[in-house]
This record gives C-alpha cells, sequence and structure tokens, in this order.
C-alpha cells in the first residue's frame, strides 16, 4: 500500500516540525492531490478530488473535511 506525506519544515534550519502520512486507502479512488496549498495564520488547505482538507499549522492534526 502506498502511502501519501506532507512535512512541515521549521523555515530557520529546514528540520521538520511534524509530518502526516496516509495510507492511499483513506481516500476517494478518485484521488487526486493538487501541488498548491492554501495556507492562512492557523490552517493548511489540501484539496484533493473527494474534498478539502483542512490542517492545523501548529502540529498538522485535520481540522475539518468537507466532501465534494
Amino acid at each position: 500500500m502506498e502511502r501519501l506525506r506532507l512535512h512541515a519544515l521549521t523555515p530557520a534550519d529546514g528540520t521538520t516540525q511534524w509530518t502526516v502520512t496516509w495510507d492511499e486507502a483513506e481516500f476517494d479512488p478518485r484521488l487526486c492531490l493538487q501541488r498548491a496549498l492554501g495556507i492562512d495564520a492557523e490552517h493548511l488547505y489540501v484539496a484533493g478530488c473527494d474534498g478539502l482538507r483542512t490542517l492545523r499549522r501548529s502540529d498538522g492534526e485535520r481540522a475539518w473535511f468537507a466532501e465534494t
């Protein structure tokens, strides 16, 4: 099973702050994650064919998911 990973790095020195790992089975088979991420002061927005995942910038935990 393939895994998908998102890494948050510290701007000052590039060390890893956190990593989120998903198994492909957690996604709709039509998954097509976009390379562009939306970012605001508190969240990352990760778009895919099955919806929009929102992660907290502080720790990478999922804040919410909006299915399409």
